[in-house]
């Protein structure tokens, strides 16, 4: 039966590529959107002795930047000196993004020509905002017939950082589709994770779980980014977002290795390429304690770090992956082309310090966590897709063999009631015919020699077909595995003696028995195969010819037990065929037998945990039964 590999529903597909258009185009609204920005220059300086004040930033020479200003994983202060235009408006806004920069002092030039200072950002309790958006913002009353300047000294790990001066309708406004952004974002993650929850109480895949808990951490991160929990959970907080931020990010880490783990694990990569993952797992400690030890800065830096040193491993990967599934193994490759498209877009200006205009990447979290969304449920569907086919084919493979075990079964109840019948209507005329002859031979014991050789040949003939009758029976037990060894300690010797004495030939058995031997063996059973061996010997011997019967244990864990005797006129065996079931050699026509008999030692020895074996031994044919002891 061939497995269906069709992808998943075009649909599916279709309406995944639109959601993720839609939302992206979403997420760009409050971004891209243009406003009146009073800035007409910016430029920066880099504090990196700490020790600049208001007092004497103006001797500082201060480099201008056009987009926003990367600086890579650097808690330095920086300072931004903002030049403004002048406005007949009054109502004027500063805003710094991304609404996570942790501590922002803003230096407004006042009428007597001082400083007046202003402290914002996510440090700082939200309610003690001057401004009360997503975004740290203060107020700026604009002078009217002249410019001024700004400067803004910003102290944020890990972000780019730009500074607008805005109207407070404008700032207003990115506010308010900031949240609408965000709250698309949250509603779409839940309900996706709540999705994700219930396929995992369907399937008990676990895939699914760790999707489910990896899409509620990235939007709890998300949430503390975008300044959602600072406004509506905890507004009065002094600097507990932050904590939590750093917290959720790294927890947010390591519940996307362990996703990841499980979707790598499907693609059969080298092991080696997974022990980065197992290496900053046990990291993660270090960062957690490090983020509520004051050193919060530093574990977010290395917490960027790993996510950058997981997607070039994870690049790696894609590339070596494997997998039946054509689809799925496109899709891991596409997506990481994407991820790492987006890591250089984003990664590399904010690591290498390089200067673009990429204000997309003031909030990369919202696109990434998006793609990642899309890209993860994309991966887990078809990975279920493809484990529902296959559970449909083991189950119709499972319906198919109960099918084929009650035709068995059926056979065997016919074959056992043919057996039953056989041996009911043959062995009443057997009997009779067997009887006959011996009252023949009683009445007729002082007749002619002739006459009795012919009677004891029908004797023989009777004793023949009921042996075959029997053996028929035997084996039919033996293959519907209705033979049930009962294993008990056995004086092997002892037996093979008793066996010996009882045989017609008992005179041409030769024994060669140790003092003692003991062994586990059904003890019927065994002694039926000794009998089956030694009918077998006599019957392709020449007459007369000794048949040594050999006890031998080898070691301590198993025995053999050999018969052996000479070649006939029949000859030697085929020794591949020997002991499959209705061989008989071409010479051996005239002897009685249907081939069963070494089929049938072979398969009871196997039962008890031993083999029946052949060889040649010059003019000897000699057979062996191997059983432990």
């Amino acid at each position: 039966m061939n497995q269906p590999t069709n992808p998943p529903a075009l649909s599916l597909l279709l309406v995944s590529a639109l959601l993720f258009v839609a939302l992206g185009w979403l997420f760009s609204v409050p971004v891209n959107t243009p406003y009146q920005d009073l800035v007409q220059e910016r430029s920066y300086f880099e504090d990196t002795s700490g020790t600049a004040t208001i007092a004497n930033i103006g001797d500082k020479t201060f480099t201008p930047f056009m987009g926003p200003l990367f600086r890579g994983n650097n808690s330095n202060p920086v300072w931004l000196k903002l030049t403004l235009g002048p406005s007949s408006q009054p109502n004027w806004v500063v805003m710094v993004q991304p609404n996570y920069t942790h501590q922002v002092d803003i230096f407004l030039p006042d009428e007597q020509g001082g400083w007046i200072e202003k402290y914002t950002g996510s440090k700082h309790a939200f309610s003690e905002r001057e401004v009360d958006t997503l975004a740290p913002s203060v107020r700026y009353q604009a002078i009217t017939n002249s410019g001024a300047v700004i400067y803004a000294r910003v102290v944020t790990p890990t972000t780019p950082i730009y500074a607008r001066v805005v109207t407070e309708a404008d700032s207003a406004a990115f506010d308010s589709r900031l949240q609408m952004v965000g709250g698309a974002f949250a509603g779409i993650g839940f309900l996706v994770a709540m999705i994700s929850f219930m396929i995992y109480v369907a399937t008990k895949d676990s895939l699914w779980l760790f999707d489910s808990v990896y899409n509620l951490s990235g939007l709890c991160v998300l949430a503390l980014m975008l300044g959602l929990a600072s406004r509506f959970v905890w507004p009065e907080r002094v600097d507990w977002v932050n904590q939590l931020m750093v917290l959720g990010n790294i927890v947010h880490m390591g519940v996307g290795i362990g996703i990841f783990y499980r979707i790598f694990k499907l693609f059969q990569p080298p092991q080696w390429l997974l022990w980065h993952m197992f290496v900053i797992l046990l990291i993660i400690p270090v960062l957690l304690w490090m983020a509520l030890n004051g050193h919060a800065d530093k574990a977010l830096a290395t917490n960027n770090m790993f996510i950058v040193l997981l997607n070039v491993f994870g690049v790696v990967i894609a590339m070596v992956a494997r997998h039946q599934d054509k689809f799925l193994l496109y899709a891991l490759r596409f997506a990481y082309l994407v991820l790492t498209g987006f890591m250089l877009w984003w990664i590399v200006p904010l690591v290498l310090k390089l200067q673009t205009e990429n204000f997309s990447a003031l909030y990369p979290n919202m696109p990434l966590a998006l793609f990642s969304l899309f890209m993860l449920i994309l991966l887990l569907v078809r990975n279920t897709q493809l484990k529902i086919q296959e559970g449909v084919r083991t189950e119709i493979e499972k319906r198919q063999v109960e099918y084929e075990l009650q035709l068995a079964r059926k056979r065997h109840e016919e074959s056992s009631s043919f057996y039953g019948m056989l041996m009911h209507e043959v062995k009443t005329p057997l009997s009779t015919i067997r009887m006959a002859v011996s009252n023949l031979e009683n009445a007729l014991a002082d007749q002619d020699e002739v006459v009795l050789r012919r009677l004891k040949r029908v004797q023989n003939s009777v004793d023949n077909v009921d042996e075959v009758l029997k053996r028929g029976v035997d084996v039919d037990i033996l293959e519907q595995g209705a033979l049930a060894p009962d294993i008990a300690q056995v004086n092997v010797c002892a037996l093979v003696q008793e066996v010996c004495r009882s045989h017609p030939e008992h005179r041409r058995l030769k024994s060669k028995l140790p003092d003692l031997l003991m062994a586990k063996v059904d003890r019927q059973l065994l002694a039926l195969m000794l009998m089956n061996l030694i009918d077998n010997a006599v019957k392709y011997s020449p007459e007369n010819t000794d048949i040594p019967v050999i006890l031998l244990q080898p070691d301590v864990s198993r025995w053999e037990l050999c018969v052996r005797n000479q070649a006939g006129p029949v000859g030697f065996p085929d020794e591949a065929q020997v002991f499959a079931k209705y061989y008989r050699a071409e010479l051996a026509i005239s002897k009685s037998g249907m081939g069963l008999g070494l089929y049938w030692v072979r398969g009871v020895a196997r039962r008890m945990g031993g083999d029946a074996l052949y060889q040649r031994d010059q003019q000897w044919v000699v057979f062996k039964v191997c059983l432990p002891t």
